[in-house]
């Protein structure tokens, strides 16, 4: 997905992202950026490993498809399950993969969880240079 580099406090600290228009408050994890850059990123939910599934089934019945910011860049989020293999919610801005375990017919089921922290990670592939007719790929381990 796109989004817009609003501000950032550094590396794996707090940064904002405006995507389409929503402003989001992310951990960093796809610097180095500049304000106003473009970047393609993944939105990836740390959850809250106390909630109960039945917490989650309950949580959302008006059906809504929503992140509401609690503090920080921890969020509630409101969505429609849309497919159970992985099982994956549609919470109107982000679609979040394998947020919980669900069994049966639970397409279509409203849910709401809670993100203790959003991340924002770099979708781009490893920086690669070419020398002649080779290629290097930089890795963390061949650097």
């Amino acid at each position: 997905m796109r989004a817009r580099l609003i501000s950032t406090d550094g590396e794996y600290l707090e940064a904002r992202i405006d995507i389409d228009g929503a402003v989001l408050h992310v951990m960093d994890e796809f610097s180095p950026a500049s304000c106003g850059d473009m970047l393609d990123i993944e939105l990836v939910p740390m959850l809250d490993e106390d909630e109960s599934n039945n917490d989650i089934l309950d949580g959302n019945p008006e059906g809504k498809r929503d992140l509401e910011r609690i503090e920080g860049w921890s969020y509630r989020a409101f969505g429609i399950i849309s497919s159970l293999s992985p099982v994956t919610v549609d919470c109107g801005l982000a679609k979040f993969e394998d947020v919980f375990d669900a069994s049966g017919d639970g397409i279509g089921q409203s849910v709401a969880f809670t993100i203790t922290r959003l991340s924002a990670q770099s979708n781009l592939q490893e920086p690669q240079y070419s020398f002649g007719n080779v290629t290097r790929i930089e890795d963390d381990n061949n650097v």
